[in-house]
């Protein structure tokens, strides 16, 4: 897909509450928006879900069409297996009902990721976990070390973990 933009998802779980989070960018690596959000949901799958919607949302907010949706685990299965929902609880079958009748509306692909490639979302999920609510964050609000990261993601340098 060219002109495509990546949208890179993920959740943790700190404590008792998960946080989640997306970051988009273009086809080149730069930076053009991102989300965070927490939750007392402890449902993986949902929380899952939530991050797929908060990124659907934000890419019709900027109007972006050609999508490509990157997680580091296989819940993406979760998302893009059709209408058959087999793989789905049945809590969650009307939310990601919803979600994919909003797909059509893209053109998208889904990508599993290793986790370490997805070190900026993880991180923005962690800070996620501060907010009360969903929220949109300006690449200057961003904390210095989520700045770093997208940095050194831009460049393709490899990161370095403790």
């Amino acid at each position: 897909m060219s002109n495509h933009f990546k949208v890179n998802i993920t959740w943790v779980k700190v404590g008792n509450t998960c946080g989640y989070a997306g970051i988009i960018r273009d086809h080149f690596g730069l930076f053009i928006s991102n989300f965070a959000g927490l939750t007392e949901v402890n449902n993986m799958h949902l929380v899952f879900l939530m991050s797929v919607m908060s990124g659907i949302t934000l890419c019709k907010k900027l109007k972006i069409k050609n999508i490509i949706f990157e997680a580091n685990f296989p819940l993406v299965n979760l998302v893009d297996t059709g209408m058959n929902a087999s793989t789905c609880a049945p809590s969650l079958f009307y939310f990601r009902r919803r979600i994919i009748e909003e797909l059509d509306s893209f053109l998208h692909l889904f990508s599993v990721i290793n986790e370490k490639v997805n070190a900026v979302a993880q991180a923005l999920a962690y800070f996620g976990t501060v907010f009360k609510n969903y929220k949109e964050i300006n690449l200057d609000q961003l904390p210095t070390y989520i700045q770093g990261l997208l940095n050194l993601n831009k460049v393709c340098f490899p990161y370095v973990y403790h």
